[in-house]
């Protein structure tokens, strides 16, 4: 006896598959900052969403020409709940494309105080220890470069610039080492 088509499982598996793909996908771009897995994202948003759709209407299509659409029916719904965390998932990953997730570390063998944050946002923090590391979210709401303002244990100011360039959507995470001006 022939085994029959299970459009049930056609439509959770593809659910299921898109929802692990692309979660895995926005946990990697959140974590890295690397804006290579921002573009598989969107690219991925884009064919699961065709893909989808496709899915939906064929099972639509089936509905009347099987015994218990009751079972398609769901399937059906839990390709639609994909729907809103889709729509999270690009928002979270737009947000994260307007910013820059900035590690400072602190190595040159010195606390530093008075320490500002300009460009395209002010930011201050009163100090870092040596050996530390202080993390810091600019905004980035045109084209703008983001420098680095401290004193050193000496009383000395000094000036670094952490971002030649940035744009609104060149949001990223990096690493600026005191000490070390024009790391990226």
């Amino acid at each position: 006896m022939k085994k029959q088509f299970s459009y049930t499982k056609l439509g959770k598996g593809t659910a299921l598959i898109t929802f692990l793909i692309a979660t895995i996908i926005c946990l990697i771009f959140d974590i890295t900052g690397n804006m290579k897995y921002g573009i598989w994202g969107y690219l991925f948003f884009l064919g699961a969403f065709i893909v989808n759709i496709s899915i939906v209407i064929f099972l639509l299509i089936k509905i009347p020409k099987v015994e218990n659409s009751k079972n398609i029916y769901r399937s059906i719904t839990w390709m639609l709940l994909n729907i809103p965390v889709a729509i999270l998932y690009f928002i979270v990953g737009v947000y994260f494309t307007g910013i820059m997730r900035i590690k400072i570390e602190n190595n040159p063998g010195s606390d530093v105080t008075k320490i500002s944050i300009t460009g395209c946002e002010n930011k201050n923090i009163d100090f870092i220890k040596n050996g530390e590391t202080e993390n810091v979210w600019i905004n980035i709401p045109n084209d703008c470069s983001i420098q680095l303002h401290y004193q050193n244990v000496q009383g000395e100011p000094q000036s670094e610039t952490m971002v030649n360039y940035a744009s609104a959507s060149m949001g990223q995470k990096l690493t600026h080492q005191v000490g070390k001006d024009g790391k990226w």
